[in-house]
């Protein structure tokens, strides 16, 4: 079970860390990024972009182990891996 967890861990902060680049590309200097820190009551001009990164950080990793944790204890098919991935990812 701990393979699994670390292998969804590094998944969900790669894909966080590859959404937060998209969130600076997609809005030019990361004005997005303030959204996300806005989410979580913690938002403010001088810091907000760092803090909504570092949150998209923490909440890929979150939802990576989350992944990790039911793929362990289910072991499915590609068909239901592939189908669980996008269920915790359309929630994320």
């Amino acid at each position: 079970m701990g393979k699994f967890l670390r292998q969804g861990l590094f998944a969900g902060v790669l894909a966080g860390f590859l959404v937060a680049l998209l969130f600076v590309i997609d809005g030019g200097p990361g004005d997005s990024l303030h959204t996300v820190a806005h989410w979580f009551a913690l938002d403010s001009k001088e810091v907000g972009k760092v803090v909504g990164f570092l949150l998209m950080l923490v909440l890929g990793s979150i939802f990576g182990v989350l992944f990790g944790g039911i793929a362990a204890r289910l072991r499915p098919t590609l068909g239901r891996w592939l189908l669980m991935g996008l269920v915790v990812g359309a929630v994320w």
